[in-house]
């Protein structure tokens, strides 16, 4: 009898195994699909020299520091060329002169700051015509430039570029599943870089951080929400090395563990001082969200309070919540060849 019951208990067991391992499938496939799309957008960035395509910069080769001047019918949309020689980082000086691009006072030394971040994303630019992450002048935010690449600057392009071609559903049984006799591909999985010059005026060193998205919507600017902060804290977000941040709550605000936020900052230098900074203010990075507490109204407004995964780099006044991120690898500073 006990050897009958350790029998039947013993199947039990395999069972739920077989069970477990057939629930993780799926699982492990996102996981391994993941990794497979940061390994792809790492060779196709050092592969094609992203970090200085003319469409990021916005200018050909020789001029990336905007010297000498080019004709503006040239400069690619979403660039950073494009990007800084508009109001109110550009205000009629000479384009070629870094304080002038900057707004800094004619007589100060070149800037010698981080560049404004560029968000290297073709999909994004090409589907929703959008040629700013983050832009929403109700509240007084700028965003920053979102640029195409030159081998990827229609949606046909940017799909066969920065998506991957090898996604594919599978039956329980490990077969693929056929559409007729061909095995659909969803391109489910896809990419988007942040590229930002630790000094603006060396243009081949660029820190990157490498954006993995799956079954992105790009259906429109609804998949992208613009965060502010509360007035209690002059509109800060992300306080330099705090873990705790801070959002206006509204009811289409669904914070979970798990998003990531975009600190899509970019303060000009009015801007900044008027928030007591003393310099322009260009941020780029992104925050895992850890914990999400209730609502709570403060004043006139409703404020929602979340940890992030890491200290905060600096000061962040204006957020973008993403729809469809599932991982985001920082590369550091990398240099393109000569």
């Amino acid at each position: 009898m006990a050897i009958f019951v350790v029998g039947i208990g013993t199947l039990s067991i395999l069972v739920l195994f077989a069970l477990g391992m057939q629930n993780s499938a799926p699982a492990i496939a996102a996981h391994n699909q993941t990794a497979l799309a940061a390994a792809t957008a790492e060779a196709l960035l050092e592969w094609r020299q992203v970090r200085v395509d003319r469409c990021v910069i916005g200018v050909g080769p020789g001029q990336e520091n905007f010297q000498p001047p080019v004709n503006p019918e040239l400069v690619a949309p979403g660039s950073m060329y494009e990007y800084l020689s508009q109001p109110p980082f550009f205000t009629g000086v000479q384009i070629e002169v870094f304080d002038g691009l900057l707004n800094l006072n004619k007589g100060e030394k070149e800037y010698q700051g981080p560049s404004p971040p560029v968000f290297v994303d073709p999909l994004g630019q090409a589907v929703m015509s959008s040629f700013r992450v983050g832009e929403a002048k109700a509240v007084g935010s700028l965003g920053i430039p979102r640029s195409a690449v030159s081998f990827a600057r229609s949606a046909k392009d940017a799909r066969r570029w920065f998506t991957l071609d090898n996604d594919a559903s599978f039956a329980p049984n490990g077969a693929p599943e056929l559409f007729g006799r061909l095995v659909p591909r969803e391109r489910q999985y896809s990419w988007a870089y942040v590229l930002k010059r630790p000094r603006f005026t060396e243009p081949r060193v660029a820190e990157c951080t490498i954006v993995v998205f799956r079954r992105r919507p790009l259906i429109g600017p609804n998949d992208e929400t613009v965060l502010t902060g509360p007035a209690a804290y002059q509109g800060r977000i992300f306080t330099r090395g705090e873990t705790t941040a801070s959002v206006l709550w509204t009811p289409s605000l669904a914070l979970r563990p798990g998003f990531w936020i975009f600190d899509a900052t970019a303060l000009d230098l009015a801007s900044a001082q008027n928030r007591g900074l003393v310099s322009p203010l260009f941020n780029g990075y992104f925050y895992q969200v850890v914990r999400v507490s209730d609502p709570v109204r403060v004043g006139s407004e409703i404020k929602q309070d979340f940890e992030i995964s890491r200290p905060a780099k600096d000061h962040g006044y204006f957020g973008v919540l993403f729809n469809g991120i599932v991982h985001v690898i920082e590369k550091g500073a990398g240099q393109s060849p000569m």
